[in-house]
């Protein structure tokens, strides 16, 4: 099965001019097929670990399949090859420790691997896009 996949970047509507945002549109038929959008936690999409919160949270706003929620998100990155990272996050580490403490159990994981992990079972015809139960 085909599903659409936004690997790293941000929203058009950040701070950033990058050709690489997505815009609104593109945002609400990504989430309503049922793809991942990967967010970056690096400038210049996201400039602050609170701007980079609420790009998560913009994106979990847009329905996914229907239903608004951190489903389908995932923390897109390709922090080996970018010049700096958000202020405050020095590696993946730093990234994984502050994803878990600012959200709760379940969402952290989907954030983390659990979104991108069904998107690619469901890719391959093991399960259905969505969230992955723990």
């Amino acid at each position: 099965s085909l599903l659409p996949v936004y690997s790293h970047g941000a929203l058009a509507d950040s701070d950033s001019h990058s050709p690489r945002l997505l815009s609104s549109d593109n945002l609400k038929r990504l989430r309503a097929l049922g793809g991942l959008v990967g967010l970056t936690p690096a400038p210049p999409f996201h400039p602050s670990l609170d701007a980079f919160r609420a790009g998560i949270e913009s994106v979990a706003a847009s329905p996914f399949l229907g239903t608004p929620g951190h489903a389908g998100i995932g923390i897109g990155t390709d922090i080996l090859g970018v010049a700096a990272l958000v202020p405050g996050l020095k590696n993946v580490s730093d990234l994984i420790a502050w994803v878990i403490a600012t959200y709760e159990p379940s969402t952290a994981h989907a954030l983390l691997h659990g979104n991108a992990r069904g998107l690619l079972q469901a890719a391959v015809g093991v399960g259905g896009p969505g969230p992955v139960e723990m």
